[in-house]
């Protein structure tokens, strides 16, 4: 694996792991953040993000250790779908006006994301 692709799925899983735990810690948190208050009764949703998240946090973190190409494409192409899809979510909340700075930002990482893992791990 080239070293600019595992500093991006290391990067990957620190991150993930953080929002992971925050979301289970702290389920208000997150969406706070970005003006959408949570109301206690809605804490599972976060959870179950949160529990997403750790789940692509292990993934990166288990694919720095692999050695099998087919396995890091795969490994790659789980998180630009991921990365993609939550660019769409940022998006449409861009479209209902939700804190249009905190999810633009977003948004601009998730797209910066999804062209690093095709150029790093995809582009052949």
């Amino acid at each position: 694996m080239n070293p600019p692709l595992r500093l991006l799925l290391a990067v990957n899983a620190v991150a993930t792991a953080a929002a992971g735990i925050v979301l289970f810690v702290w389920p208000a948190a997150i969406p706070g953040a970005v003006g959408i208050a949570l109301p206690a009764e809605a804490n599972f949703v976060a959870w179950l993000l949160g529990s997403a998240e750790l789940g692509l946090a292990a993934l990166c973190a288990v694919a720095l250790r692999a050695t099998e190409p087919a396995a890091i494409r795969l490994v790659c192409w789980t998180m630009l779908v991921t990365h993609a899809t939550a660019a769409v979510a940022d998006m449409l909340a861009l479209g209902q006006g939700v804190a249009p700075v905190a999810v633009g930002i977003n948004l601009a990482v998730r797209l910066a994301m999804v062209v690093l893992f095709w150029q790093l791990g995809l582009r052949r």
